[in-house]
């Protein structure tokens, strides 16, 4: 489905409730994606360069989610559930310039690899030092980064 780019909405998606990985990647018009709440066996989600996308409704309840990429998501401001994602593996959201912050990261026990480079608007990023499992951090051109407590705990 990667690439259609006038695709505006994903109608049924709540259907699909054996879907293990969803990839609307450059569907630059999508605004929401609905149904996730249903998707319980997803285990990647790639949403990335989706330039009108401002959130991810659902999200806490893909409990099964091992990869989130949201990256180049230039409108979305927060993503709530983070924090019962806790299998998660991979987290991408490298340049969503609006984002502020990533609440329930400490929860993410598992999470290997965060990029959270280019999120301009990014003031801190709590809860690094439970991630004792983080192999990969990438945090480069974070303008508003004020400080990065816990780095000193990841080995």
């Amino acid at each position: 489905m990667a690439n259609l780019s006038e695709l505006k909405e994903l109608p049924g998606l709540e259907h699909l409730k054996r879907l293990r990985e969803l990839n609307a990647s450059g569907c630059g018009k999508l605004q929401s994606i609905e149904g996730l709440v249903q998707l319980t066996e997803l285990r990647e989600l790639n949403v990335a360069n989706l330039s009108e996308l401002k959130e991810l409704p659902g999200l806490e309840h893909l409990t099964s989610l091992r990869k989130l990429n949201a990256s180049g998501c230039g409108k979305l401001q927060s993503i709530e559930g983070l924090a019962q994602l806790t299998g998660l593996e991979v987290l991408n959201v490298a340049n969503c310039c609006e984002l502020k912050e990533l609440p329930g990261l400490e929860h993410l026990k598992r999470l290997r690899e965060l990029n959270a480079s280019g999120c301009g608007k990014l003031q801190s990023i709590e809860g690094l030092v439970q991630l004792t499992g983080l192999r990969e951090l990438n945090v480069a051109n974070l303008s508003e980064l004020k400080e990065l407590p816990g780095l000193e705990h990841l080995t």
